[in-house]
């Protein structure tokens, strides 16, 4: 059987990674949102976000 891993902070010289918690996802959302972000695309093309952001929240819940 796999396990998750533990929720970690990871810190480095010029960046800090927290764990996503629940009450993140307001303010992850509304910064992918901003379409700069989708400007440079995945995969080295832009695309457009997936819709609706909002339904994404059960992706921060886990649930």
């Amino acid at each position: 059987m796999v396990s998750p891993p533990a929720a970690a902070r990871l810190t480095g010289r010029v960046v800090r990674l927290d764990p996503v918690v629940p009450d993140d996802a307001e303010e992850l959302f509304a910064a992918l949102d901003d379409q700069r972000v989708w400007a440079a695309g995945y995969g080295g093309a832009p695309r457009p976000p997936p819709e609706p952001w909002w339904g994404r929240a059960v992706s921060v819940t886990g649930t």
